[in-house]
């Protein structure tokens, strides 16, 4: 524990997060869309659509790695209808709800 109480996060490997990622994805009201991923989407077409199937059914492309803030991130990509989709996702934790995801941006279409 921390001085202020709080756990000491354990190491996420690739496949845990994987599992996380794919189990609230399902969910899609879990699933949250930064403003900046929101523009590249426009900007590439692609769908909210593709992002969850991208979520549900893709691999991890870049490894699993904590941010300067502690924040769980990694990409993850799947070939959509002959187009290679990667979804920048952090994994977010709330104490009463759980898990839940932040798309940072999206590559490809």
């Amino acid at each position: 524990m921390t001085k202020k109480g709080a756990l000491i996060p354990l190491q996420l490997n690739d496949a845990a997060a994987l599992r996380i990622i794919r189990a609230v994805a399902k969910e899609s009201e879990r699933v949250f869309f930064s403003e900046h991923a929101v523009q590249r989407m426009k900007q590439r077409h692609i769908t909210r659509v593709q992002v969850l199937e991208c979520l549900r059914r893709g691999t991890i492309s870049e490894p699993t790695h904590q941010d300067v803030h502690g924040n769980w991130k990694c990409n993850v990509s799947w070939a959509h209808a002959g187009d290679q989709i990667t979804v920048a996702v952090g994994i977010k934790k709330d104490e009463k709800t759980g898990e839940f995801l932040i798309v940072i941006t999206v590559l490809g279409g």
